[in-house]
């Protein structure tokens, strides 16, 4: 089944807020069908028609956890969140059966999960992959990891399924969305602090070296809630396939 949710996760410290982002991909129909027609190996042909697919993503839900919450606490609801995503989707698709994990994981209901691995990330994430495996049935949802370590340079890596991004880049990836509408956000408890985030961040070029980088306009301004759907954004657009067409 195509990933439907993405939760982004951005952990604070003592003073900095942590918050959960889900955002949900919809793909609508651009075009009209055609006919398209591909070649095997051994010179087959076959006929198909294709409907041509885009992808926008819906804000659903903003959360900005309270100061000094304990880690554990946040695992628990993030681990909840993701299983009521599960049972939601489950509602939304009745035929597609709940199915133990790994049988036939290409039905499974699978809901992705990106966290922000910087700083306190590293520990945090070790305590939320103990509460997946503690309190995620097997025949629940099948979760999609993406930890995300965010630094200062130009380049884009992937290691053992660990990702390094440029601040700039992930940061790019929200702004994008954001002014090309192809991210909807929703009426949410955050939104007008969401958006002062958006308007209160600059890109700042360093003349000497040409690096490139996005920050704050004002020295101790909060960015967790832009980061964390930034973050959610470039998931989508980064890390994951884009489904490009459907067959009719």
């Amino acid at each position: 089944m195509e990933l439907k949710y993405v939760v982004a996760c951005d952990f604070g410290q003592t003073y900095d807020y942590s918050t959960v982002a889900v955002t949900e991909r919809v793909l609508e129909e651009v075009g009209k069908p055609y006919e398209h027609t591909t070649r095997a190996v051994d010179g087959s042909r076959r006929h198909e028609v294709r409907q041509d697919l885009e992808g926008l993503y819906r804000l659903v839900r903003l959360d900005r956890v309270p100061l000094r919450t304990r880690y554990t606490t946040i695992a628990k609801g993030i681990v909840k969140l993701v299983r009521e995503l599960y049972r939601k989707q489950l509602e939304e698709a009745p035929a597609v059966p709940a199915i133990p994990y790994p049988r036939d994981r290409g039905r499974q209901i699978t809901v992705g999960l990106s966290i922000d691995e910087g700083g306190v990330g590293k520990a945090v994430r070790d305590i939320l992959l103990q509460e997946m495996i503690d309190n995620i049935p097997k025949n629940e949802p099948k979760v999609k990891f993406y930890p995300v370590t965010v630094h200062g340079g130009a380049n884009t890596s992937r290691d053992n399924g660990f990702w390094h991004v440029p601040k700039r880049d992930l940061i790019s990836a929200g702004l994008v969305c954001y002014q090309n509408k192809t991210l909807k956000v929703g009426a949410l408890r955050w939104r007008d602090v969401l958006e002062q985030e958006l308007v209160n961040y600059r890109l700042k070029v360093n003349i000497s070296t040409s690096n490139v980088a996005f920050e704050s306009l004002r020295s101790g301004q909060h960015d967790d809630l832009l980061f964390a759907v930034c973050l959610a954004c470039w998931t989508w657009e980064q890390a994951l396939p884009k489904q490009k067409y459907t067959t009719l």
